[in-house]
């Protein structure tokens, strides 16, 4: 069965979520692709 991430508050939230098994939730749908930029820029550009 396939379940969508919930939206938690709070610490207790979470961790009473963790302690489940989340294999439910592990499907495409739930992950999205994320871009990281590890280098600094070096400069602005405004125009």
């Amino acid at each position: 069965m396939q379940k969508t991430f919930p939206r938690v508050k709070t610490d207790a939230e979470i961790e009473a979520l963790l302690a489940d098994d989340l294999s439910d939730y592990l499907y495409s749908r739930n992950f999205q692709p994320v871009t990281f930029e590890f280098k600094a820029k070096k400069g602005n550009f405004n125009y």
